[in-house]
């Protein structure tokens, strides 16, 4: 035969019991609370002085492509490419601006890497600024890039960062 629980030890069951749920329900609702809401995303970092910085779900501080893929230049234009970068420059008092491309600890030659920059097809043949321009309204930018498949290098940690300053 079974013991028998007396009402004192079934009282301290039921205890347990409920600060186990208890503490099952704090932590869905944390773990909720952390995922769902934008509390301890981070914030825009935006310096003031000549360099203006971005906030985006890949980095916190910076915009930048990292470990580019070498892909054919159909490939690189079409849907296929997802590396791909999306953001606005927010409306200025005409002011001017340049957006540079700027490697991250890799060698490669500029004539490999392409890009897509609202559409229009180019690589970086010119150096590292890819783009003039001056905001009167926000400015939406659509930057796509790949490494040519011609390149014959290692494509490994092919990184760039994406850098917007006013002039």
């Amino acid at each position: 035969m079974g013991k028998r629980r007396t009402k004192k030890q079934q009282l301290i069951i039921k205890k347990k019991k409920l600060v186990c749920i208890f503490l099952c329900l704090l932590v869905s609702v944390f773990g909720y609370f952390i995922l769902l809401t934008d509390s301890f995303k981070p914030k825009l970092n935006t310096l003031t002085t000549n360099y203006i910085s971005f906030n985006n779900r890949i980095s916190t501080d910076m915009l930048r492509f990292d470990n580019l893929k070498r892909m054919s230049n159909k490939k690189g234009l079409a849907l296929a490419n997802y590396k791909s970068l999306n953001f606005t420059i927010p409306k200025g008092k005409d002011v001017n601006y340049d957006i540079e491309l700027v490697p991250i600890n890799n060698e490669i030659e500029d004539k490999y890497v392409h890009y897509i920059l609202n559409g229009e097809h180019k690589t970086l043949d010119k150096g590292r600024i890819i783009y003039q321009g001056n905001v009167s309204d926000n400015t939406k930018i659509c930057l796509y890039m790949w490494i040519a498949k011609e390149y014959k290098g290692k494509c490994n940690n092919i990184s760039y960062e994406v850098r917007i300053k006013s002039r």
